[in-house]
């Protein structure tokens, strides 16, 4: 923004160079720089009567924008807290000072002076796209970091407890266990048949697994 004080003459000419080879002649001109750098910009005008003014100069730094980035950690389950890291860089220029963050979900934007990490769980499985813009002390804004981040569904775990006998050639359990999208199929089984005289049959990964107990008691049998 150009100001000149004159005392009874009408400035008729505005003169700006911008340092960068680019020149405008309107009194108050907007320029954009191509690359960052530090740059002399120079002010003058000219009145009606033909006096030119002394020449006003600044130099203006440009700065790189900075570059928002995040990671997430996995997996993204339905109401499990998740922790987003912020990834974020400034090449040149001041530093980065304040970060916003949008989960994506509907929830309160989160804006934070510092890059420490944020917690954050949701309550509904689906797609849901996050985001991060960051900005430097001299308000340099980076373009929008965004990540989709897909939270599945939380199962239900059950099965069925069998009534076994000490004679009985094996103990059959049954899974079932649910999920609200239907994704069961997917499933990942990990059994613990409480039997620890078993060693290394005690456990299976098998869907609806079988184990032979050899003494009789109370076993404390676990699915996940």
């Amino acid at each position: 923004l150009g100001t000149v004080n004159v005392s009874s003459q009408s400035i008729t000419s505005y003169s700006w160079d911008f340092g960068d080879g680019s020149m405008a002649s309107t009194q108050n001109a907007v320029h954009l720089y191509q690359s960052a750098n530090s740059y002399p910009v120079r002010y003058s005008v000219i009145t009606n009567i033909g006096c030119f003014s002394d020449t006003a100069q600044q130099t203006v730094p440009i700065s790189l924008p900075p570059v928002a980035n995040f990671a997430v950690s996995t997996p993204a389950c339905q109401n499990k807290i998740l922790s987003f890291t912020d990834q974020s860089t400034a090449s040149s220029g001041p530093p980065i000072t304040k970060w916003t963050w949008n989960f994506g979900d509907g929830s309160p934007l989160v804006v934070s002076t510092n890059g420490n990490q944020q917690s954050h769980s949701y309550t509904l499985s689906g797609a849901n796209t996050a985001s991060l813009l960051v900005e430097t002390a001299s308000g340099c804004k980076s373009l929008l970091s965004s990540q989709q981040i897909t939270v599945g569904a939380f199962p239900l775990v059950n099965f069925k407890v069998p009534e076994s006998c000490l004679d009985d050639p094996f103990s059959s359990f049954i899974d079932s266990s649910s999920i609200t999208d239907g994704t069961e199929n997917l499933f990942i089984y990990n059994w613990d048949f409480g039997d620890a005289s078993a060693g290394g049959s005690n456990t299976s990964t098998l869907k609806d697994p079988q184990h032979k107990y050899t003494s009789t008691g109370s076993y404390s049998v676990t699915e996940t």
